[in-house]
């Protein structure tokens, strides 16, 4: 069984993540050829990521509308599953979030 890396990627404002970002969502389907998964279903920046790692005094912030925020804290824990469930299906073994 071939190992498996999970990357996170993390960058600061005007520093060309919004440009990684795009490219990783735009070539998902080359980059599985590469053996490397970019999830499109969290959207191009993943952005609920964050907040739904943030602290409560952050994830306010970020998430402003609490309809917004409860639906992230409820439903981001099955979709990471289903990412998860994805990236075993497609045989890659590198797996990116952004």
């Amino acid at each position: 069984m071939a190992t498996k890396t999970i990357y996170i990627h993390i960058g600061l404002e005007k520093t060309g993540t919004t440009s990684i970002q795009n490219f990783l969502y735009h070539n998902s389907t080359k980059l599985q050829l590469k053996s490397l998964f970019y999830s499109t279903s969290l959207g191009v920046n993943q952005t609920s990521l964050s907040i739904y790692s943030g602290q409560d005094i952050h994830i306010n912030s970020l998430a402003p509308k609490e309809q917004e925020k409860i639906n992230i804290i409820k439903e981001l824990p099955t979709k990471i599953k289903n990412i998860v469930k994805e990236f075993e299906k497609s045989g890659c073994t590198n797996l990116v979030f952004s």
